[in-house]
């Protein structure tokens, strides 16, 4: 289970603001956020290593203390992993979470969910000063927020490291309040990077750390050896709630770009290639004659896109974003997204085994989406048709609203049979076949025809229409 990292109702919940490397009286407030610089590290051995870090960060960690009312604080728990704790009867919520100074002027970083709904913030420094706080923007894509203090003495503040630079096995020091108690710290080392995929936020490219976090701990800090910023303490996968060794953090590089337009502009704009995109299977690579290992597939591109403009087509493989390579969909979406919309990227491709570099224009993403409900159908017999499937003739647009993708007419699927190849693939009724191979199927004749003569040595490759976005799904030609 994973579990966001606040506290709750009767447990105090605080945030964790980190320290400026040098003395608050030489800090001024700054329009943009400090970039990394190099500082000394803290000596290797864990007597003294961890107290050094501990000492400089410590004076930048703040507990935040949140209150809700009943109604809002229900609806925080609406997210992709369950809150460790019960938030109590009817009437005001009180909660805790940490966070970080991250500007002399004020600025804090948390996670969204410690403050998003709140109706009441206060700040606790370490000076033990209150200040009463206001919520200067919310991402809760990327779980990032932003809050702000006044104060008449420049705030310590922790400088934000390169999160680039962080590699499995680094020393990194954990702190914030867990279970309220304030300016705890843990240390670790850094177990991984690149962690996504698993359905806590839409941008997922965490720090995992086996430094221990525990509820309250969410937005606080965790600082490398230089004593700097390299991730905003995020979740942790745990059965009982607690720290199991395996916790993760925002990276510093996401915190900075989505702090700045924050700070900058009052929300988050990200870029908008406007294509469908799935990781490069075996089977697919294979059955579309794919020459690269790893990339990016495009399986859709939408109607007047930055993606269309550019020239890209269904069945190009993106290896490289500006130079980056890309190993698999979930990287180029999140590549994409860090970009401001109206700016230019260099796509390298594959196309037909052929290297291409080409241009496009970024949009501006479109953060409303409909899903089209899926349609209900029977089931159908192994022996309907292959793969277990009943097909029909589909008007493309069909009635349930999607959209051609350049495609006339299609054969959907009206009825999958329990444990069949189709039902293994993940094919539903509702989709529709548009083209098996390299041919289009206008019609469900032509689309049983196909299937029924596929290649006993190759995989077969199905372009599926779903919710207005196609995809490709590799057959092996071995199966049923």
């Amino acid at each position: 289970m994973f579990c966001r990292m606040s506290l709750a109702a009767s447990a105090a919940l605080s945030l964790a603001l980190v320290s400026p490397l040098v003395g608050a009286q030489s800090l001024a407030p700054t329009s943009t956020l400090a970039a990394p610089t190099q500082s000394s590290e803290c000596p290797i051995d864990l007597l003294h290593g961890v107290r050094c870090v501990a000492e400089r960060a410590a004076p930048a960690v703040v507990s935040i203390r949140v209150t809700q009312q009943a109604s809002a604080a229900s609806n925080s728990q609406a997210m992709p992993f369950s809150l460790p704790f019960d938030l109590g009867p009817a009437g005001p919520q009180v909660s805790q979470g940490s966070g970080v100074l991250i500007r002399a002027d004020g600025y804090i970083v948390t996670n969204a969910h410690v403050v998003d709904n709140a109706d009441e913030l206060i700040v606790e420094t370490s000076d033990g000063n209150e200040h009463a706080a206001r919520i200067v923007g919310v991402d809760k894509k990327s779980d990032v927020a932003v809050v702000k203090i006044s104060s008449k003495e420049p705030a310590s503040f922790l400088k934000l490291a390169d999160s680039e630079s962080v590699r499995p096995g680094d020393f990194v020091v954990a702190m914030g309040s867990p279970f309220g108690l304030d300016h705890s710290i843990s240390f670790g080392v850094v177990s991984a990077v690149g962690r996504g995929g698993m359905g806590i936020v839409d941008y997922e490219d965490f720090i995992q750390t086996d430094a221990a976090i525990n509820p309250g701990n969410s937005g606080g800090a965790l600082v490398n050896a230089r004593g700097e910023l390299v991730g905003i303490n995020t979740a942790i996968l745990s059965r009982s709630g607690s720290s199991a060794g395996i916790g993760f953090a925002v990276p510093s590089n996401v915190v900075r770009d989505i702090a700045e337009q924050i700070i900058e502009g009052g929300k988050v704009a990200r870029g908008y290639l406007g294509v469908g995109i799935q990781d490069l299977s075996d089977d697919l690579r294979a059955g579309l004659g794919v020459v690269a290992s790893k990339g990016a597939l495009i399986s859709s591109v939408e109607a007047h896109s930055p993606a269309a403009k550019a020239g890209l087509t269904r069945g190009d493989v993106v290896l490289a974003v500006d130079g980056r390579r890309i190993d698999s969909s979930r990287q180029l979406r999140l590549h994409i997204s860090r970009k401001a919309p109206g700016s230019s990227v260099s796509l390298g491709i594959e196309r037909e085994g052929k290297r291409l570099d080409i241009k496009v224009a970024l949009g501006n993403l479109d953060v409303a989406s409909a899903t089209a409900p899926s349609k209900e159908g029977q089931a159908a017999t192994e022996n309907a048709a292959p793969l277990g499937i009943e097909l029909a003739d589909a008007s493309v647009p069909s009635s349930r609203g999607q959209s051609s993708r350049g495609f006339v007419g299609g054969a959907e699927i009206v009825a999958v049979a329990p444990g069949s190849q189709a039902s293994i693939l993940g094919l539903r009724p509702g989709d529709v076949i548009v083209a098996i191979g390299k041919t289009s199927t206008p019609s469900a004749k032509l689309a049983r025809k196909l299937l029924a003569a596929r290649s006993k040595t190759a995989p077969l490759i199905l372009t599926v229409l779903r919710d207005g976005h196609t995809q490709y799904l590799a057959i092996k030609p071995h199966a049923n």
